[in-house]
Parts: C-alpha cells; structure tokens; sequence
C-alpha cells in the first residue's frame, strides 16, 4: 500500500515536471532543438564594435545594429550569441566566410573582394565616405589676401596701370592752363576715384573724358572690394575647409583603420592610404597626433561627425567633401539558411518605421539614414 502511494506521487511529480518543462521550452524555444536559432543551437553573431553602430560595455553591447538585430531575432524567436569581431573589418570577413560567425553585424561595406567571401544583407543604412580633417584657421585678411592673389590681382594690376596713366595726362593738359603740379594731379584723381567727388573742377573737355575714365576705375575698384570681402565671409562660414572637390585631395595623405576598404577608394582618387590598427578610436587619434604632416582621417560619416562634434575648439572638422555614396549591410556566410528572413525583416523594419526609431536612440537627426 505504501509502496503504491509513493509510486502514484512520483509519478504525479514527473508528469507536473514535464509539463513545466514542455511550457519553458514552448515559451523560450519556438525551434526544434537541433534547428539553427534554437536554445541549444544558437545563431553565431560576430560585432564589429565601432561606435556609435556597436559600443560594447563590460559583457554588454548596445548600439544601431545591436537594437536592429534584436527586433530581428525577436520577431523570429531566435536565439543567439554576441562575439566580439574586434574593428578589423578584413578579418571579419574571412571569420564569417570560414564559418566562425553564422552572422556579422557592424558597419560593414560591399566590396567586391568581401562579396567573394560572404553574403550581404540588403542595406540597414545609407552612408558615405567622409573625411575628418584640420579646419584651415585662417582670419577673414588671410582670405582676402589668398582671394586677391588667385583672381583679383590681375584686374587691380590693370586697374592701377589705367589710374596712373589717366592722372599723369590730366597733369600735362592742366598745366597748360595753370600752375599744377604732379602731386595736386595725383592728389585730385584719387579723391575722385574713391569718393567719386571732382575736387578740382577740369579746365578742358578732355580732362573731364579723363575724369569720367577714372570714376569709372574707382567703382571698378569699390567693386572688386566687395566682391573680395564677401567671398572670404562666405569661406569662413564654410568652417575653413580644405577639401572642396576630390581633386584637392590628390597627392594628400590620408589616415584609414586597419582592413577598410576605404584604402582602395583612397588610392584611386590619387592619395596615398595610411591604415593604422585599433579601430577608429585610435586611427582618428592617431590622425590628429599627426595632423602636421598627415592630412586628415577618412571613414565612415557618422564615425567623423561623432569624433568631430566632440572637438570643443573646432580645429578638426567634418569636411563637407563625400567621396563615395556607401551602403552598410550585415555579413553573411555562405548558404546562412535565414538571410531572406533576415532581409524581410529589415524592409519591415524600415517600411514601418521602427528602424528609424531604433536608430534615432543613438544617431538623432541623422537616424532617416536608416529608412532606404
């Protein structure tokens, strides 16, 4: 009889245990067990770790792509595992290609040699390759001097030629009439060219033609002063950018992190890359150490405007030049049996605006760059 209670009561307390177990797993494990995303079989997540797209903090990591990546695996119910891909973008890569990562996440570019090793997502974000750079620092007299110099200097060269020779025919023809020496001439034709008043009252019709001409030159002058002063205004609020077209980078050096694919972008618009290792952190550092031979950083926008917005002096600046339209995606490996999951997620995403909201928690403004 005992023997019977106690054999009824064990089996009482293993069917509750199953069934326990059964909602556990119903509600932690929508996958077959041996199903890639499962609790047992997780998805294998490499995190390229540059701010403000993956930030890593002691275990925990935050950032665009982490909160991307988990509305994607929570809509699906996967499991998965963050690993720590460090900052170089090239041995990513080759890791998700060789099956150490299932999938890569960070702000990652299509390039072809990338292409042959792993799959690309559809794109999270749009971007663009910019360049951080040392602001010129120059005061509105340097401008006007520099602008003077390029294209000015010519027409005053000519202007002041006219001047002169107009003056010293005014002297010959007044001094017929009476006393007048070179300076009364000069001293008259002057205060008419840049006040535009006749001072001494011209006693031929000729010098009055001769007047005429050099009023005539001082508004051509007055002119070229305004027109030299305004423009040097208008490259000061320009916040002293050195680059105004890719031409201006010829021939320049630039600083790019170790394993970007900016270097080849680089080295075809006709600059020499520099790559230096540690991620863009110490890259943009690295930069700015050496900023007197080394003519700025190049990497993605929002990594540039971060390190830029942050410089409380204005001496390294976000240079208004794009180099290169640029598209961020996640890395795949081969045969990766959710990528058209995962690029159905994403158009969800930003169809319904959640990607840019998520986004918005660390880009503000520029998170419509999530919204393709």
């Amino acid at each position: 009889m005992f023997r019977y209670k106690y054999s009824t009561i064990t089996r009482c307390c293993l069917m509750l245990s199953l069934m326990v177990s059964s909602v556990y797993a119903e509600k932690n494990d929508t996958l077959p067990v041996d199903k890639l995303g499962s609790f047992a079989h997780p998805i294998q997540v490499g995190v390229v770790t540059v701010k403000p797209f993956a930030i890593k903090e002691g275990e925990h990591y935050r950032g665009v792509v982490i909160e991307l990546w988990d509305a994607i695996a929570t809509q699906y119910g996967w499991h998965y595992l963050l690993h720590d891909a460090g900052t170089n973008y090239s041995e990513a890569a080759k890791k998700t290609s060789q099956g150490i990562y299932d999938v890569t996440i960070g702000n990652l570019s299509t390039t072809y040699d990338r292409g042959v090793q792993v799959d690309f997502s559809r794109p999270y974000l749009l971007n663009y390759v910019a360049i951080l750079t040392q602001s010129n620092n120059k005061n509105i007299f340097q401008h006007i001097y520099e602008i003077f110099l390029a294209s000015m200097l010519p027409i005053l060269i000519v202007t002041i030629t006219i001047f002169a020779f107009a003056s010293l025919v005014y002297w010959l023809l007044e001094r017929r009439k009476h006393p007048y020496c070179v300076s009364d001439s000069f001293f008259s034709t002057s205060i008419a060219m840049l006040s535009g008043d006749v001072v001494d009252r011209p006693s031929t019709n000729m010098n009055r033609l001769i007047f005429i001409c050099i009023l005539i030159t001082g508004s051509i002058l007055q002119a070229m002063l305004i027109a030299t002063i305004t423009d040097a205004s208008i490259q000061l609020k320009s916040h002293h950018d050195p680059f105004r077209s890719k031409n201006e980078i010829i021939n320049k050096k630039f600083i790019v992190e170790t394993g970007s694919s900016f270097a080849k972008i680089v080295e075809k618009l006709g600059a020499t890359a520099i790559e230096v290792p540690g991620g863009s952190s110490a890259a943009a550092q690295y930069y700015m150490n050496h900023s007197d031979t080394i003519d700025g950083f190049i990497a993605d926008h929002l990594i540039v405007y971060d390190i830029a917005k942050k410089q409380t002096h204005n001496t390294y600046i976000l240079s208004q030049l794009n180099l290169r339209n640029d598209e961020l995606v996640f890395y795949f490996k081969r045969h990766f049996i959710y990528e058209k999951e995962v690029n159905l997620a994403l158009l969800r995403l930003q169809d319904s605006n959640q990607a840019k909201e998520l986004c918005a928690i660390y880009l503000g403004v520029d998170a419509d760059l999530c919204v393709l």
